[in-house]
């Protein structure tokens, strides 16, 4: 929730279906990445049923909530997979608060097994607000400010 996503799109975690190192030469033709780089795979539905459901809820101190919650499956020659995530939590300090939300929807034609069309649609959204400065004798009278 909190890699650069000023700079790049971070996609939650539990889309991810695998990470594959490239390294070597096949890694230059995504860059001129020194000793290679991350391919993050994306999940792309159960391929075995018209529909399955995902769902992965987290609630724990803080106020913390997190949820995770996906759909996807395979009918005919189409698949399709999407999500939407939320996450939200209060921290240990007073004026403390993150949360943030991504989307996706993912629909793949493929009318044989050597041609296929994808439609892609991502987005994310995240507000991280943290308290200011504390000096070490405002730490020492009370450290949750």
């Amino acid at each position: 929730m909190y890699g650069y996503p000023a700079s790049h799109y971070s996609m939650p975690l539990e889309s991810i279906e695998r990470i594959e190192l490239v390294r070597g030469t096949g890694s230059l033709q995504y860059g001129a990445q020194f000793g290679g780089m991350l391919n993050y795979v994306s999940k792309q539905g159960d391929t075995t049923r018209p529909i399955s459901f995902e769902n992965i809820t987290t609630i724990g101190s803080f106020n913390l909530l997190s949820t995770y919650n996906a759909i996807g499956g395979k009918k005919g020659k189409f698949r399709y997979y999407a999500y939407i995530e939320k996450k939200s939590r209060d921290g240990y300090r007073k004026n403390v608060h993150t949360s943030g939300e991504a989307q996706s929807i993912a629909l793949t034609y493929e009318p044989n097994t050597s041609f296929s069309v994808k439609l892609e649609w991502s987005r994310s959204k995240y507000i991280y607000r943290i308290p200011g400065l504390l000096t070490d004798s405002m730490f020492y009278a009370n450290p949750n400010n």
